[in-house]
C-alpha cells in the first residue's frame, strides 16, 4: 500500500525534519523576538525555582521578584505576539507567505548539470589527464560581467571538442548522451601550457529569467513585485545554493545514484571531483584581458 502523500513529499516526523523546521523558525525571526523569548524562559525557570525552594526567595531583590512574576511574563508574551503579528503582515505585504521567498530553483538546476554534464565531463577530463575548469560567479553582477565582457573573448580563445562519453551503451542501462561538447584552449594561447576543458554553467543564466517570470506572476495575481534589492539577494542566494548543492551531490548517496550508470562507487565520484577547478570572474578577466585599442 502506498503511503506517500499525494504531493510527493515525505511528511513523516523525524529529528532531521524537526531540526530543519527549527532552523527556519530561527531564521525568520530576528533578535527582539529571540531575546524576549529567552527572558520568558529565564523568568519561568526562576519562578519555578523559588516555588520549589521558598528559602531562596527570602533575600531576592524586588526587581528580580518582578521579573519572575506572572504579570511580567504575560507582558513579554504579549510583546512577542505583537512582533510576530508585525512580521506576518510585513511578509504579507511582500507577498511571500505562499513560499516564494524560500523557493529554491538552484537545486534542480544543479542536479541536472551534475548528472547530464558535470560528471561525464569530469570523466572525460580524467581520461585525458587534464582539469575541467568551470566559471563560478559569486553574484548576478559577475554573471552579467561575464556575458557582456568576457564570453566572446573566451569563445575566441577556445575551440570546441565533441568527445565520446561512453564507448558503448551498457546493457539494460538508461539512455544517456554519448557525446559531450567541451571547450578547450587553442594551441596558440599563451596560457594553454596546461591542458584543460572549460565550461560556464548555462543553467545559472536562467536564474534572472526565473525571477522576472516570478515577478510577472506576482503582478498578475495582484501581489507586490519583489523590489530590485530583494531580487538581487534572492538571485545571489540561488547562485550560492547551486554550487553548495553540487558539493552535496559529490559527497552523498543521492549524487552517486544520479550517475550510477557511469560511476561505480562513491570513491570514484570523489576522485572525479579532484579534476574540477572553479575559476572566478577576476581570474578569467586576468587570463582573457580586453584587446588593446587598435589591435
Amino acid at each position: 500500500m502506498n503511503t506517500q502523500p499525494p504531493d510527493g513529499h515525505d511528511r513523516s516526523l523525524s529529528w532531521q525534519a524537526v531540526q530543519e523546521a527549527l532552523a527556519d523558525l530561527w531564521r525568520d525571526y530576528h533578535w527582539p523576538v529571540k531575546l524576549l523569548f529567552a527572558l520568558v524562559v529565564l523568568s519561568s525557570i526562576w519562578a519555578a525555582s523559588i516555588v520549589g525552594w521558598p528559602e531562596w526567595d527570602a533575600n531576592t531583590p524586588r526587581w528580580l521578584k518582578a521579573v519572575a512574576s506572572d504579570p511580567f511574563r504575560n507582558l513579554l508574551t504579549l510583546i512577542i505576539a505583537f512582533l510576530v503579528a508585525v512580521n506576518f503582515y510585513m511578509r504579507a505585504r511582500r507577498g511571500v507567505l505562499d513560499g516564494d521567498e524560500h523557493y529554491n530553483v538552484a537545486r534542480a538546476l544543479a542536479f541536472g548539470y551534475f548528472k547530464n554534464f558535470l560528471v561525464p565531463a569530469l570523466q572525460l577530463a580524467k581520461n585525458r589527464n587534464c582539469q575541467l575548469q568551470i566559471f563560478r560567479p559569486e553574484t548576478m553582477q559577475d554573471l552579467q560581467r561575464y556575458t557582456s565582457k568576457l564570453q566572446q573573448r573566451i569563445l575566441d580563445a577556445m575551440q570546441p571538442q565533441w568527445l565520446p562519453l561512453v564507448e558503448k551503451p551498457r546493457p539494460g542501462g538508461p539512455p544517456r548522451r554519448t557525446v559531450l561538447a567541451l571547450q578547450s584552449p587553442r594551441a596558440d594561447q599563451q596560457h594553454a601550457e596546461t591542458a584543460f576543458f572549460f565550461d560556464a554553467p548555462t543553467a545559472l543564466f536562467t536564474v534572472e529569467d526565473f525571477y522576472k517570470a516570478l515577478n510577472r506572476r506576482r503582478e498578475d495575481s495582484g501581489k507586490q513585485p519583489l523590489n530590485e534589492a530583494t531580487l538581487r539577494r534572492y538571485q545571489n542566494g540561488q547562485i550560492d545554493s547551486f554550487f553548495s548543492h553540487l558539493a552535496f551531490l559529490f559527497a552523498t548517496a543521492p549524487g552517486l545514484a544520479a550517475v550510477a550508470d557511469i560511476v561505480t562507487d562513491q570513491q570514484q565520484l570523489l576522485q572525479l571531483r579532484q579534476q574540477l577547478q572553479e575559476v572566478t570572474i577576476a581570474e578569467l578577466e586576468q587570463r582573457y584581458p580586453a584587446a588593446a585599442p587598435g589591435n
